[in-house]
């Protein structure tokens, strides 16, 4: 019988030693005015350099779209202001990418109308507008993803088993259907169902191992994970096991998996009440099952199946339990959380009580040093948000194994300066050895979330803040308008 593992539980927290790692890249001083609502899309372009844009809804005529950018050959950090065009429907902001050409497009849907429009800026600088017709009555979009420089749409068609991935470039699309109706799709209660049945009526996340995810991504009973050449998608909707829905961009084939929970660690009775996720990372699948005694994670092979580790959590033990109140600023794609944390003894039954019922809990695995990073947490939102981020129609951004940057969301995008919202969340990390999964250390692993808001949390008026990854390290932007000062900062992950 396996040893049960001992349960410490911490959250993140900002580390002063951290700051050592960090170096400011470039600053100037400017001036950048507060609006009311302003979406921020960053972007790397075909010659490394960095663009910021900040797109506001209500500024003057003359200043909708505020322009950073960052030249790696001058290292020059400059800004232009750009007048929107009438017609582009603002809060309907969708993505954005770089096309063959060093031009960046960004994306606005219409879904109502069928519309898609796109602001677009060559290398000279200039900034046009173009629009064309997509309509999408018979299918529902799941997701928006930028991802390695290409913005694509994913959409299910009703009532039916069938995928349908748009690439848009500026005014044209290709489109790919992929066929899943030979598969079968299982709902909650294992009743066979369409996968629009599954995806038209649920929660999605876009997530990745390469930056850091908060239990509310990382927490989502579907998940995708977009990469260079695939799109994978899990299902966890039903507590049986986890779907793997894998498209092939190069070969525009589908294929579809199933891995079973290991539900026969848990007894009858009280026991068979479980709630159950999981997360990909490289070829493994690490599943989480949980129940209100019990808490099991199951590493397996993807392909194979085969059992690499079980980790068995105890909960006959005194904890130190530390819970956080995270107050969230929308600032577009990335949303930086302050965190009031509380730390209690409590024992570990109650951590499992809490995952179980938590809205969104799972588990997120990331290389860290020598090792695995495992992250187990859980996150409630506010039941009455200040702002609309944080619900359908937002941005989130995350970088795939090349570096790029995606953005996915399911519009309209919803922005707001009107306050803060704030949500609860819990979280553990356990350090496991990458060829064993022995668990090695439990401890505080500040994430680069913490890292980017340990520069700034004494400072007011921080505005177009932005996390992106560049090449091996991150770099985070943020204005100061105290200062009156942009700056970019790179950070060690």
């Amino acid at each position: 019988m396996k040893t049960p593992i001992t349960l410490s539980l911490f959250l993140c927290f900002h580390c002063v030693g951290s700051l050592l790692a960090q170096e400011e890249l470039a600053s100037a001083e400017m001036k950048v005015k507060e609006y009311a609502s302003t979406v921020v899309l960053p972007i790397i372009d075909k010659n490394k350099n960095i663009h910021i844009f900040g797109i506001s809804d209500n500024a003057p005529s003359n200043k909708d779209v505020a322009h950073i950018t960052y030249s790696t050959e001058t290292t020059a950090l400059t800004q232009t202001y750009y007048e929107k065009p009438k017609d582009v429907p603002f809060k309907q902001a969708v993505g954005i990418d770089v096309d063959a050409s060093n031009t960046i497009n960004i994306y606005f849907h219409n879904k109502g109308k069928g519309e898609f429009h796109s602001m677009v800026l060559d290398q000279e600088g200039n900034l046009g507008h173009q629009s064309f017709e997509l309509k999408t009555k018979k299918e529902k979009v799941i997701q928006y993803l930028s991802v390695d420089n290409a913005f694509l749409m994913l959409t299910v068609s009703r009532n039916q088993s069938v995928l349908n991935l748009y690439e848009i470039t500026g005014n044209t699309y290709e489109k790919t259907t992929f066929d899943l109706s030979g598969e079968r799709f299982y709902s909650k209660d294992s009743k066979l169902v369409t996968l629009s049945d599954i995806l038209g009526k649920a929660s999605i996340s876009s997530v990745t191992s390469e930056l850091s995810n908060r239990a509310k991504d990382f927490g989502e009973r579907i998940k995708i994970y977009p990469q260079k050449g695939t799109i994978i998608i899990t299902l966890n909707n039903n507590d049986n096991g986890t779907r793997i829905i894998t498209l092939d961009r190069q070969s525009n084939t589908a294929s579809a998996d199933y891995i079973p929970m290991p539900t026969k660690e848990f007894a009858e009775g009280a026991e068979s009440s479980i709630k159950t996720n999981s997360f990909l990372f490289e070829d493994k699948i690490f599943s989480l099952i949980v129940s209100t005694k019990l808490l099991v994670i199951d590493i397996k092979n993807r392909d194979s199946k085969e059992v690499l580790k079980v980790l068995k959590f105890s909960p006959d033990q005194k904890i130190s339990l530390v819970q956080s109140r995270s107050s969230v600023l929308p600032i577009g794609p990335i949303s930086i959380a302050t965190n009031n944390t509380k730390q209690k003894e409590k024992n570990a039954k109650k951590f499992f009580r809490d995952m179980k019922y938590a809205i969104y809990s799972g588990l997120f695995v990331q290389p860290f040093d020598a090792g695995l990073l495992m992250k187990i947490g859980g996150h409630t939102p506010p039941t009455s948000a200040v702002s609309t981020m944080g619900g359908p129609g937002t941005l989130s951004a995350g970088t795939d194994a090349f570096g790029n940057v995606t953005i996915a969301s399911t519009a309209p995008v919803g922005t707001s300066s009107t306050g803060y919202s704030t949500s609860y969340g819990f979280e553990t990390f356990t350090l496991l050895d990458s060829n064993s999964y022995d668990a090695m250390d439990n401890g505080t692993y500040p994430d680069i979330y913490d890292k980017a808001n340990a520069l700034t949390e004494d400072q007011k008026g921080i505005q177009l803040e932005t996390l992106l990854k560049y090449e091996d390290y991150f770099i985070y932007g943020f204005y100061n308008k105290k200062e009156d000062r942009y700056r970019l900062v790179k950070i060690q992950p």
